[in-house]
């Protein structure tokens, strides 16, 4: 299990990266901004909510 949290928390560091929202502290993969960010990364859609 700690091996796929840290696995989490790397791809998170590298979405953050990608598109630029590394000034954005909270790391956990738990975070509205990892949730919007794997969305975007995905090609799926963003709701209205997620997007403001």
């Amino acid at each position: 299990m700690a091996k796929e949290s840290q696995n989490r928390l790397k791809y998170f560091a590298a979405l953050k990266s990608k598109y630029q929202a590394i000034q954005y502290q909270d790391s956990s993969p738990a975070s509205l901004l990892y949730l919007i960010l794997r969305k975007i990364d995905l090609g799926i859609e963003l709701l209205d909510l997620e997007f403001n």
